[in-house]
């Protein structure tokens, strides 16, 4: 028995310095909201609009989709696509100035988007299994809101901010891991928090 354990040791010691540098995860995740759709109106109606934005829902699930480059054990470098989920809302009434309604539903109803991140990963080794990490970096966002009952509302929106992550990976085999992680969207000043259980093979 033990001239086999000292025999397979090194196999897999040779195995682990051998690993790729790359790493891909897939991320699947639920928002959760808090709109306030009377006080979206009451801000609305305020300003002398007529039309009124009905059933809000903001719960919604996203994804991500990170490649990431193992600079060293505890740097990451990575690109990645996160799809916020889909802000949906109804709506009814007259738009009298739609450049105007525009600007001020905007203001009121927060934004959902998809992109393009890019980010540095660091990380630390909690067990000799289980480490703990951090995200941050740019996120180039689009974001369209269709709002039914307004066929001449184009709510498209797209813009350049950071994002921030962190989470837990738990190494359950040479190559694979999986992740408790929430990453935070920042759209004009209207945060998107996901929380996500993810996969990564290396």
């Amino acid at each position: 028995m033990a001239i086999s354990t000292a025999l397979i040791s090194p196999v897999f010691a040779v195995a682990s310095e051998t690993t790729s540098p790359w790493r891909f995860t897939l991320g699947a995740g639920y928002i959760a909201g808090d709109v306030d759709t009377n006080a979206i109106n009451a801000t609305l109606n305020a300003q002398g609009h007529e039309a009124e934005v009905n059933n809000v829902d903001d719960d919604r699930f996203g994804f991500s989709a990170w490649l990431g480059y193992q600079w060293n054990d505890n740097l990451r470098f990575e690109t990645g696509y996160l799809d916020f989920g889909e802000i949906s809302a109804s709506a009814s009434g007259q738009i009298v100035d739609p450049d105007s309604f525009k600007q001020s539903l905007s203001d009121s109803l927060p934004l959902s988007a998809h992109g393009i991140a890019l980010t540095v990963r660091p990380s630390f080794e909690l067990t000799e299994s289980l480490s703990a990490y951090g995200r941050v970096g740019p996120l180039y966002w689009k974001s369209n809101r269709d709002i039914e009952g307004l066929s001449s509302f184009d709510g498209s929106d797209s813009g350049v901010d950071w994002m921030l992550g962190g989470g837990v990976d738990w190494q359950f085999a040479l190559h694979w891991a999986l992740g408790l992680g929430w990453d935070r969207g920042n759209f004009d000043g209207d945060n998107a928090d996901m929380f996500s259980l993810s996969v990564t093979y290396r």
